[in-house]
């Protein structure tokens, strides 16, 4: 496959890339994919952005060191995938190259990433003198690799980035891209970035005149909550590669949600030059919106992690209404129409919060009006019931089946 746009500076930045880790560090979240629940989600997230899939999603099919269960699993991926490129994770060891090659065998669009430390901590914890050893390791796999994989792209991640010395990743950017990396990743790999030190490090690394035409990415983890304010910040800056993970699925805290990502940079809500601070277009053709929550709700189904009522985009929260406030004006009080945007219906739940409008608007959903008396007396019943229960949501048909039987103890009138 060809390189994704150079990201260099500000003045010369190109088409965005989501590197989809849901498969790889999302394992780590303590879940497993089969080779072909992993082939489904990448076609899957491949088919939002349609053509271009191969040139702008990277899916981390899985790190084959793990053992041959996972190079099989990888396997299938590269017998079966071609709506996007296709990753293979490893160490900056020979062994693991070897392995990468004989997963990814046949990929259409295949890539070998492996990772070296940045920082002197990581490197002593991995039992390397220092960060100098770390790279010169790195430089020796990245030679193999370039020679083994025969044409292959080969990524480098940085993993412990240290937001304090943006100088030296900027160093190591410079010299792995000369010696011929294709994208080079850096990662805060603990998450404790900020936002603001995000953004002034991804400038001075940018900005670094040593780099040239290198293609820099991010993989920011979400220990502090900050993944995805923090993959917006490296975009605004310049940053055209960016992992993130379906359901924000990784090690510890995460990554950003891809579901997340791929709506807030759609221009959904306001444009990519209100957002992000000047014009710029991160899209070879719209990504379709309408199937991002399906593709969120197949990752949550295939690993059993479940939805939150508060998660943003796919949550089960979404377009839902439980008191009678929204039914003013719904757009008041939601950034976009979920309908509209991702095909997500409106939901009337009936909690303690309820009031009278939203008990009639969910008995007109069954061509039934209420008196005002029997809303008086469901009111009274769905809030009672509620508290005894310590459980918000109430059940729709035990609503009508209260509202049945007083209908039949007061002679049956009134609907």
């Amino acid at each position: 496959m060809g390189t994704p746009d150079r990201p260099k500076q500000a003045a010369s930045r190109g088409r965005l890339v989501i590197w989809e880790e849901c498969a790889r560090d999302g394992a780590q979240a303590k879940i497993i994919m089969t080779g072909r629940e992993r082939a489904l989600i990448a076609q899957e997230t491949g088919r939002i952005l349609g053509s271009a899939g191969p040139s702008q999603l990277i899916f981390a099919a899985g790190f084959p060191a793990i053992g041959p269960e996972e190079v099989h699993a990888m396997q299938v991926l590269a017998d079966t995938v071609d709506t996007c490129s296709l990753a293979s994770h490893g160490r900056a060891t020979r062994h693991d190259i070897d392995l990468a090659l004989r997963a990814l065998r046949g990929a259409t669009h295949p890539r070998i990433t492996f990772w070296i430390p940045v920082s002197d901590a990581l490197s002593a914890a991995l039992g390397m003198s220092s960060r100098t050893v770390a790279l010169q390791r790195g430089l020796d796999c990245l030679d193999y690799a370039l020679s083994a994989g025969g044409g292959i792209p080969v990524d480098v991640a940085l993993a412990g980035a240290e937001p304090d010395d943006p100088q030296y990743s900027a160093d190591v950017v410079a010299t792995l891209t000369a010696a011929g990396a294709s994208i080079v990743k850096l990662c805060d790999s603990v998450g404790r970035f900020y936002p603001r030190q995000t953004r002034n490090f991804v400038e001075r690394v940018l900005n670094d005149p040593s780099i040239g035409d290198a293609v820099v990415g991010v993989h920011l983890h979400n220990d502090l909550g900050f993944a995805l304010a923090n993959t917006v910040e490296a975009v605004a800056k310049g940053v055209r590669v960016v992992a993130s993970s379906w359901m924000g699925l990784g090690e510890r805290n995460g990554l950003a949600a891809t579901e997340q990502l791929i709506v807030v940079l759609s221009g959904v809500v306001c444009s990519p030059k209100n957002a992000l601070g000047e014009p710029v277009d991160l899209w070879e053709k719209p990504p379709d919106l309408q199937r991002v929550v399906p593709t969120a709700h197949s990752v949550s189904r295939i690993t059993g992690v479940p939805l939150k009522v508060t998660d943003a985009i796919a949550g089960t929260g979404v377009n839902s209404i439980s008191t009678g406030t929204p039914f003013l004006d719904r757009t008041v009080f939601q950034p976009f129409d979920p309908k509209t945007v991702l095909g997500v219906e409106p939901r009337i739940e009936v909690t303690q919060l309820a009031s009278k409008r939203v008990l009639q608007a969910v008995a007109a959903q069954y061509d039934i009006v209420l008196s005002d008396e029997e809303l008086d007396a469901a009111l009274r019943w769905v809030k009672s019931v509620a508290y005894q229960r310590n459980k918000a949501i109430i059940d729709r048909e035990e609503l009508f089946a209260f509202l049945a039987g007083r209908s039949s103890d007061d002679g049956g009138s009134g609907r």
